[in-house]
């Protein structure tokens, strides 16, 4: 689970900071299936949340689960393959996990 948070992490900062150089990714994402990803990046979600806006796990829980299930809903198998390969989201995968913050009503970092 700690890996799945990490990878989380790395998901959402890297959607939203537009970095596309991580130098090792972790290979826990090599195996990381789309229930995994996206509980995982649900849980990174509620606690940036809850800790950069000083908001309840409640409060979170609606807009992070929102944003979690329509970013990987929305990646298809090249953008999953390459999260897998790489260890963060690609250039459109980014784009979505970003429509998706601002779709659900998640603040960005």
């Amino acid at each position: 689970m700690i890996n799945g948070m990490r990878i989380a992490g790395l998901v959402l900062m890297l959607a939203v900071a537009g970095c596309n150089t991580v130098t090792e990714p972790d290979p826990s994402a090599k195996t990381m299936s789309r229930d995994e990803l996206r509980n995982t990046t649900k849980e990174f979600c509620m606690r940036r949340v809850t800790k950069e806006n000083n908001m309840s796990v409640e409060a979170a829980e609606k807009g992070c689960g929102c944003y979690a299930s329509r970013t990987v809903n929305s990646l298809n198998k090249a953008e999953v393959a390459a999260f897998r390969d790489q260890g963060y989201f690609n250039d459109t995968a980014r784009e979505k996990a970003l429509t998706s913050l601002d779709i659900c009503r998640v603040p960005r970092p």
